[in-house]
């Protein structure tokens, strides 16, 4: 089964357009509902948790469109696009992955191979290549596979669409940080507020500056944990830390 982006296929045409294919997956987000058990992973690999779940509802998406396009007879899908977005609700969020695509019937593209072996034989004429060269990309050209100038180009393609995935793939990280962010933010607003306001803590006091000694960064306490660790924001974002892990300035 050939899937691609492109609304064509190089080398072959489309015979019949047997129409269109999608494919959905929906997966909670549900990591982070302990937060103060859990605040280590939020921060150490909860993103690589993200990416790994994102590429396995891809890899499922990519599996339904493949088998529902076989069951209609189609031995390739073209334009296929795949969104991802976010579901909220009630207080909850879901990942969810779409897919769609054309299925298509598709045959080898006769002409293109006799333009390509017109093009060789211009190679040859023009001495760019020996005969024998020539009679070797020939066989190649019929046998259906790719001569070395189209190596080289599908290198240079297949370097491109590598691009465009680790653009996708850096747009999906993106968003996978602003939701954890976002789940981070909204599980801190549920620690009850006397805890921030009256706590004090070995002499730590809501509003005091401190530096965290492994990075050397300079900010306010925020809150308290029920436990006794200390929350601040860095950045735009919040962070736990132990009290033997901070000064007070």
């Amino acid at each position: 089964m050939i899937i691609v982006t492109t609304n064509s296929i190089e080398n072959r045409v489309i015979n019949k357009y047997l129409g269109l294919v999608n494919a959905n997956q929906v997966t909670g987000t549900n990591f982070f509902s302990d937060l103060d058990a859990s605040f280590s992973d939020i921060f150490g690999g909860m993103s690589g948790t993200y990416r790994n779940k994102l590429d396995n509802l891809y890899n499922s998406i990519m599996n339904m469109i493949e088998t529902k396009a076989s069951a209609i007879g189609a031995d390739a899908v073209v334009g296929l696009r795949v969104d991802f977005d976010e579901i909220s609700g009630k207080g909850k969020s879901m990942f969810m992955l779409t897919a769609v695509g054309t299925a298509v019937e598709t045959a080898v593209d006769t002409y293109a191979i006799y333009r390509k072996i017109h093009e060789l034989k211009i190679f040859e004429n023009d001495g760019l290549i020996t005969h024998d060269e020539f009679e070797r990309e020939v066989k190649k050209i019929k046998a259906g596979e790719p001569t070395e100038i189209e190596k080289e180009s599908i290198a240079i393609r297949v370097k491109n669409e590598e691009l465009e995935k680790e653009k996708e793939r850096e747009q999906r990280r993106l968003e996978i940080k602003r939701l954890e962010q976002k789940k981070r933010d909204e599980e801190l607003a549920k620690i009850e507020k006397s805890f921030s306001d009256q706590l004090e803590l070995s002499g730590f006091n809501v509003g005091d500056l401190i530096e965290i000694y492994e990075t050397g960064d300079i900010t306010s306490i925020d809150h308290f944990t029920k436990d006794g660790r200390i929350i601040c924001k860095i950045n735009g974002e919040y962070h736990i830390y132990d009290i033997d892990n901070v000064t007070k300035i």
